[in-house]
């Protein structure tokens, strides 16, 4: 989720947009400084931290939102049920409940960590993926670049990531690939 405020100023009709820092850091996850979210993306840097969420409901079916056609990058792509960019000075856990409550409007949930990836295993970043099952209705934000939401069973899911796996953003045929038996 990118964010960008916006504010005005009549009398000059300026223009300001809010940074959104992130933390680097080395490859043992620790921070070693922070950097404005679009310098990194337009360096390249893989040195940032992210928190992936798979939300399952009872039937154990793994909610999968479509990304929709106005998004900057994988547009049109099925996504994590949630993902977030970890701010600096916030914690991976921190950053996914956040996510999840403006993503998605859920609270009160309970976060299981999968596991913990790294550029070293193919990722984009550093990334922890966790699993949260919930059970009510799920009314994504409308804000959020989101298309659609439905829930598939993970071997669906790895069947359509066999016919086309362009139509998911990059990191999660990695992830599901490396930790789909903790799913």
């Amino acid at each position: 989720m990118q964010v960008t405020i916006v504010s005005y100023n009549i009398q000059t009709m300026t223009i300001s947009k809010a940074i959104e820092y992130l933390d680097l850091v080395d490859e043992d996850d620790k921070v070693v400084g922070r950097e404005d979210r679009n310098v990194i993306y337009t360096k390249g840097l893989k040195n940032y931290r992210v928190a992936n969420i798979f939300v399952f409901n009872s039937d154990s079916k793994i909610l999968l939102p479509k990304r929709d056609s106005t998004r900057r990058i994988f547009p049109n792509c099925y996504d994590f049920s949630c993902g977030e960019h970890v701010k600096s000075g916030e914690t991976y856990e921190q950053a996914a409940i956040r996510g999840l409550e403006e993503e998605l409007n859920l609270t009160n949930v309970r976060l299981s960590l999968i596991g913990k990836l790294t550029p070293q295993n193919g990722v984009s970043s550093f990334m922890k993926i966790y699993k949260v099952i919930y059970t009510g209705k799920i009314l994504p934000n409308k804000h959020e670049g989101i298309e659609s939401i439905n829930f598939y069973p993970l071997g669906k899911i790895r069947e359509m990531i066999f016919k086309d796996p362009k139509t998911f953003k990059d990191d999660i045929p990695k992830v599901i690939n490396l930790l789909g038996e903790n799913l």
